[in-house]
């Protein structure tokens, strides 16, 4: 598994984030996989749109 890091979180954003991971039982570490692993499998509009372009193909012309 990969390592990130992200430099110059402003201290409120910090905070934030610890205290919602606190409150949700979990380690700050936890909570930030927990919020990125959801980012990455939710679909931009973009994907979405190019998924249904390949599921839906459009039948013949008339």
């Amino acid at each position: 598994m990969a390592i990130v890091h992200v430099r110059e979180v402003p201290e409120e954003t910090l905070t934030t984030l610890k205290v919602r991971a606190a409150r949700s039982g979990q380690s700050l570490q936890a909570y930030l996989l927990q919020l990125l692993t959801g980012e990455a499998a939710t679909l931009t509009p973009e994907e979405a749109a190019e998924q249904a372009l390949h599921r839906c193909p459009r039948s013949g012309h008339r």
